[in-house]
């Protein structure tokens, strides 16, 4: 009744005096606020399935709170805090994992949500909480009640000289800040008083912020992707049959390995080395971890039945030659290219678990890369997530993914769901992808179609989707395995190379998928090759709409794409280079623009709206064309039907370009290029080998280029 009482008087006094009213409503808080005792769990979850730690427990294991099959193993450990100030970390963390935090008690408005996520409590106890506390015990402060305000000066002060990013900074002092706004359900002696960094004289000491909307993912570099994606497609394609065999056959005779002896067992290897010593044939070895070569006993023992302790070297199979391989008894079927050479001789007993790795590493890649999925939630994709669906209209048939989505998963008041949530719209993917996720689900029993145990090292494995780091381990030994085939097998043209950006890591998939559509020339064309139908369900999906996922990537990438491009032609022309065409004014007027409007070549989220909206910037390099469109919908010959349609498309089809449209423009650059261009028809026109009508019509596009290139050199013109 008394804490009623508090709360109807702070309730009732809301209007007249806030700051009053909050502060009694947090003291109502605090006095009915239950303490946790040693054995109660950190947590009240729903299901009796998920492991809770003991508030009593040194340590926390929270990775069975974020409800993520593919979370690593993440924990909080209060050793790492000194003594005197353990008890404070327990409550605190706690707190943050209990209650949401009152944001209404700042003074500025915040995008920092209420209630952290697991992963982020972890995240923020170790990179902020624990210095912050031993930066108190170093100082001799032993509780945060004896906090004053000179100790959060000099924090501020230690915090500022940090050679770390200006976020990086914020990020440690909104840290203290949430344990100041958690005051109402700490003890009194854990509570903190209000930093000065809150105030709004104060709040600007660190200096402008330093964060940009960029998306600061560097894409893999093109001659990294291309061959990484052949050799993937080629073990999903090519070498899986036989892979899978091998393992089918492998596991099998794991499965009937026995180490123990049994009646009989000498008999069979005494009539096995009879039968090597009278063929002179050598039993399979291999190499061990100390350089010698020993029997192969599991493979043996599988294959003929006995325990592997009946097969010591040296007591019953003394005298018998060893040769290096144990070969599986499947045939290989799989091809390596058109030359029809199988892709191995035999698969060796001992390689099966290394091939089976890199299968599913090989399923991930295809799967993360064509899809554009997101790396954490491709992990989580579980069995019968893809599903068929027939083309219309003479269309290929394509396939939609079902799974969970992470990334904006929010309740009503906009904190995280841990667990994610159903996607609303499917994944639309093409039958490379639906061929990998069924190779990886043929891979494993179990529900999730990346299991840990497909890519685990040994035989002891974490439960659950295989987490990032695995991942991405897995990414580069993959890589590390295609280049040995390749330099063994004199294939220098499929090498790998190393990415001038790092480590090739999931998260790099998605965003090199944006770059290859609006970088190469003729951009959605190419994808349209690339992934056997156009636009229909690729880049309509991927770069529009929320079928893809990537509706957030897309127009980015696609305005740095554009961007980059304008500004190379600037300098270009500011060097001197001339312009040619009906559009060659606004041209030059446009690229004039883009140096105002972007200097540095930085896109904004407001720059991209700049982008879209402003006439001036509508440039577009038609590299397919040798040729640049100033688009303009009321002139473009590339859309026929725009005086009949009811909104003109914003922008041009570059695959329908038209010579004699008024946008056009042509540079020195372009003609330089359709020079090139005259060469390969000369060539082909006084080649015996082609029909005479196929020799004319290269003899015609000479004539057409020449005339193009005369017309450049006469209305030739510059920049004033």
């Amino acid at each position: 009744i008394h804490i009623a009482l508090r709360l109807k008087d702070a309730v009732e006094s809301q209007r007249q005096r806030p700051d009053a009213a909050r502060k009694a409503l947090h003291k109502a808080i605090s006095l009915g606020l239950p303490r946790p005792a040693a054995d109660d769990p950190i947590i009240e979850v729903d299901d009796e399935g998920i492991a809770v730690p003991r508030y009593g427990d040194d340590c926390w294991d929270l990775r069975g709170l974020t409800r993520r099959a593919s979370s690593p193993h993440i924990w909080i450990d209060f050793n790492r805090i000194p003594e005197r100030h353990r008890t404070a970390a327990k409550e605190i963390t706690w707190s943050w994992l209990n209650h949401r935090t009152p944001t209404d008690q700042l003074e500025r408005t915040t995008a920092v949500r209420e209630r952290l996520s697991p992963s982020s409590i972890v995240a923020t106890y170790h990179g902020d909480l624990v210095p912050f506390l031993i930066w108190l015990d170093a100082r001799g402060i032993a509780r945060l009640r004896d906090v004053t305000e000179q100790d959060l000066d000099a924090f501020m002060t230690s915090i500022h000289e940090l050679s770390i990013g200006r976020s990086r900074k914020a990020q440690r002092l909104f840290a203290v800040s949430r344990i100041w706004l958690h005051n109402p359900y700490l003890s009194p002696g854990h509570r903190l008083i209000r930093p000065q960094w809150e105030d709004a004289d104060a709040r600007d000491f660190l200096g402008p912020s330093d964060w940009t909307a960029e998306n600061k993912t560097p894409p893999i570099h093109p001659q990294v992707m291309s061959p990484l994606l052949v050799w993937a497609l080629r073990f999903v394609d090519e070498f899986a049959p036989d892979i899978l065999a091998a393992i089918e056959l492998h596991d099998r005779l794991v499965a009937r390995t026995r180490e123990k002896v049994a009646p009989g067992d000498r008999a069979i290897v005494a009539g096995y080395r009879r039968r090597l010593l009278e063929t002179g044939e050598a039993t399979p070895g291999f190499t061990r971890t100390d350089g010698q070569v020993g029997i192969a006993q599991h493979y043996l023992a599988a294959t003929l039945g006995v325990g592997t302790m009946a097969l010591h070297r040296h007591r019953f199979l003394p005298d018998v030659p060893i040769v290096l391989g144990a070969p599986l008894d499947i045939p290989m079927t799989s091809r390596f290219d058109d030359s029809g050479a199988h892709w191995r001789d035999a698969i060796d007993w001992y390689e099966v678990p290394l091939l089976r790795r890199l299968l599913a590493t090989a399923s991930l890649i295809v799967t993360a890369y064509l899809s554009g999925i997101r790396s954490g939630e491709v992990r989580e994709l579980r069995r019968g997530c893809c599903v068929p669906h027939p083309g219309w209209d003479g269309a290929p048939p394509h396939f939609t993914i079902s799974g969970l989505e992470f990334k904006g998963a929010t309740d009503e008041d906009g904190n995280a769901i841990p667990g994610g949530r159903q996607r609303d719209e499917p994944w639309y993917v093409i039958a490379p992808v639906a061929r990998a996720i069924a190779v990886a689900e043929s891979l494993s029993p179990s529900d999730l179609v990346f299991d840990n145990a497909i890519f685990a090292g040994t035989h002891r494995y974490r439960a659950g989707a295989v987490d990032a780091h695995t991942a991405n381990l897995r990414v580069g030994q993959f890589v590390a395995w295609a280049n040995a085939y390749a330099a063994e097998n004199e294939r220098p043209h499929e090498l790998i190379p190393e990415d001038d950006d790092g480590a090739i890591t999931l998260v790099r998939f998605r965003r090199t998928l944006a770059w290859f559509i609006y970088r190469l020339p003729g951009g959605r064309v190419a994808l349209g090759v690339q992934y056997g139908h156009l636009r229909g369900y690729t880049s309509e999906g991927y770069g529009m709409r929320t079928r893809s996922g990537l509706r957030d990537v897309f127009p980015m990438e696609e305005a740095r794409s554009r961007i980059d491009g304008m500004l190379a032609a600037k300098e270009r022309l500011d060097g001197g280079e001339g312009v040619s065409g009906p559009a060659a004014a606004r041209y030059i007027e446009g690229l004039e623009e883009v140096g105002r409007v972007f200097p540095g070549g930085f896109v904004s989220q407001r720059g991209l709206r700049a982008l879209q909206k402003n006439p001036l910037l509508r440039i577009y390099d038609n590299g397919m064309q040798h040729a640049a469109c100033c688009y303009d919908a009321t002139k473009s010959l590339c859309h026929p039907d725009r005086e009949r349609a009811p909104n003109p498309p914003r922008n041009p089809a570059l695959a329908r370009c038209d010579p004699r449209c008024p946008n056009e423009v042509r540079t020195d650059s372009h003609i330089e290029a359709l020079k090139g261009e005259i060469h390969r028809h000369d060539v082909a026109a006084d080649s015996p080998l082609l029909p005479e009508p196929l020799r004319e019509r290269h003899r015609q596009r000479v004539e057409a280029i020449a005339s193009i290139i005369e017309w450049h050199e006469q209305e030739r013109r510059t920049a004033p």
